[in-house]
């Protein structure tokens, strides 16, 4: 019964929070890359930039690009509408993605990552592929095979 009074109390309060500001937030970042095969480029291999589930983390694919002759590849900042903001949880707001590959079997996860919604800073990876075959999918507690690196703003 306590807990129900100080439910009605919290709701109240979280809903003050939010105030109505229709705006745009990211989802993900721009990312640029490259792939590589035992030390090649990889060109013509498709990159899909995905989200879902920890069991089927390529399953909903938001957009995908082709790897250049020099196993590059550019995917676009994605944004999204918003009408609310809530000052309160704004700075710790972040949205996941997921890179994939494709194989002849099933998507391969080459990284996990998160963005912030309201600071996204532009992400270039280097993702070196021991073999394309056979596909696998990386457990949760494997290391992706793209790495990160620094990226010089403006």
């Amino acid at each position: 019964m306590a807990f129900s009074r100080y439910l009605l109390m919290l709701v109240p309060l979280a809903c003050a929070a939010c105030a109505p500001f229709p705006h745009f937030v990211t989802v993900t970042p721009d990312i640029n890359g490259t792939l590589t095969s035992d030390g090649q480029p990889v060109a013509g291999q498709e990159i899909r930039l995905a989200r879902g589930p920890d069991d089927s983390p390529c399953s909903i694919t938001l957009d995908s690009v082709r790897t250049g002759p020099d196993g590059g590849f550019k995917l676009e900042r994605k944004t999204q509408f918003q009408l609310l903001y809530a000052p309160l949880v704004a700075p710790l707001s972040v949205s996941p993605f997921n890179i994939c590959s494709t194989t002849p079997d099933k998507p391969l996860l080459l990284y996990r990552g998160l963005v912030p919604l309201y600071n996204a800073q532009p992400l270039k990876l280097a993702c070196t592929l021991k073999e394309l075959q056979p596909p696998r999918q990386l457990p949760l507690q494997a290391e992706p095979p793209c790495k990160t690196s620094p990226v010089r703003l403006g």
